[in-house]
């Protein structure tokens, strides 16, 4: 049985992530399946 993964990519990692790669420039990937307390994404509004 073949199992297709899929990647998405993370941008700027998370909270409990190493400070050095806690930034925009940081690119990480994550699997399309899984889920996880601190993998999501961020609404940002200029005030």
């Amino acid at each position: 049985m073949h199992i297709l993964l899929i990647y998405r990519i993370l941008r700027g990692d998370s909270w409990n992530f190493a400070d050095e790669i806690c930034t925009t420039l940081y690119r990480g990937d994550f699997q399309a399946i899984d889920s996880d307390d601190y993998v999501g994404f961020r609404i940002v509004r200029t005030i």
